[in-house]
């Protein structure tokens, strides 16, 4: 869940209640909250998630926490002449798609790090990691990759 949702979700679940400890002026005390069932409506407004678009001005959209195994090979397909591809990586990918689009939009293989998620500027050298492989027929178009946290 993240944080932004936490109002949306926060007395969801599927107990009957939860227990809050409220601090109120020098005073600590519990109270019982009503669960809202976690059921989201038929009649909801969001939209149905998507994996993949294309947006105006011949640009590719791919959102990765919606793609299912191995489609992002038919994505490409559709999307190879396009003039650039948006990989929306705000959410969790539902596939692991690493090595798979990286030997789509790469020429040829290259080398990289890791970097440590308990040290912010330190990279993990251990032993070489490749991602991507010879590739005449590469993605040819501009791609960016957005990380902006949240929706």
């Amino acid at each position: 869940m993240v944080l932004n949702d936490l109002p949306e979700d926060i007395f969801r679940g599927y107990a009957d209640e939860i227990t809050l400890t409220v601090k109120r002026d020098d005073e600590i005390f519990d109270i019982a909250v009503p669960c809202i069932e976690r059921v989201r409506s038929e009649s909801s407004n969001e939209p149905e998630p998507f994996s993949h678009r294309l947006l105006e001005n011949s640009i590719g959209y791919i959102d990765p926490g919606a793609l299912k195994a191995k489609e992002i090979f038919t994505i490409m397909e559709e999307f190879k002449d396009t003039l650039g591809i948006i990989v929306d990586l705000r959410h969790y990918p539902s596939d692991f798609i690493v090595y798979s689009l990286g030997c789509l939009i790469m020429p040829e293989q290259k080398n990289y790090v890791i970097m440590s998620l308990t040290v912010p500027g330190r990279f993990i050298l251990d032993k070489p990691m490749y991602v991507g492989v010879d590739n005449p027929d590469y993605y040819k178009g501009k791609n960016v990759a957005d990380t902006e946290g949240g929706d």
